[in-house]
């Protein structure tokens, strides 16, 4: 009996030990002594939640063009939401899309919360907006249209973009 005592009290121990406390000290504005992790930082770790992706990765570009194309002509039989955005009647074929940000979340699937840009062929900036896009295991399906993205913050992120490749080529 005190064996299965101790061996319920040890899984207890490492079951807490495994997850970020709420009560560990952690503040928004003031992090621990020695840790400059913010609780932001911490609870993106959390498991269950998102995660940064690659935006250069596969899965991140298909999601993010299947958006677009979700975008321009409608997916499923359901209109494209023209009223959403106010770039949203251009005509997508031949910009560049550009992924902003993304993250990733596991479900019964995957997850992409998506920033995204288009650009003509000279860069310049039409429209950016947020989207959901579901990854049923190869079955992409729009779950949330999100808010505008102002053409400057697309610009901002694409330039901030070019400065990391500058440095990582340095």
């Amino acid at each position: 009996m005190k064996q299965l005592a101790f061996a319920a009290i040890a899984l207890l121990l490492l079951l807490l030990s495994m997850f970020p406390s709420h009560t560990s000290g952690y503040s928004s504005s003031s992090p621990r002594d020695g840790d400059q992790r913010t609780v932001a930082e911490v609870e993106r770790h959390v498991l269950g939640g998102y995660s940064d992706a690659d935006v250069r990765s596969e899965r991140i570009v298909a999601a993010a063009r299947y958006a677009v194309a979700a975008l321009q002509k409608g997916v499923d039989g359901a209109p494209p939401p023209i009223e959403l955005y106010s770039f949203s009647e251009i005509d997508t074929d031949g910009l560049d899309v550009v992924i902003l940000e993304a993250q990733q979340q596991v479900v019964a699937g995957m997850n992409y919360r998506i920033k995204i840009g288009l650009t003509d062929s000279h860069g310049k900036c039409l429209g950016a907006f947020k989207v959901l896009v579901y990854d049923q295991f190869g079955d992409l399906s729009v779950s949330r249209w999100g808010e505008e993205v102002p053409c400057g913050e697309m610009e901002l992120a694409i330039e901030a973009e070019r400065k990391q490749e500058q440095d990582e080529e340095v």
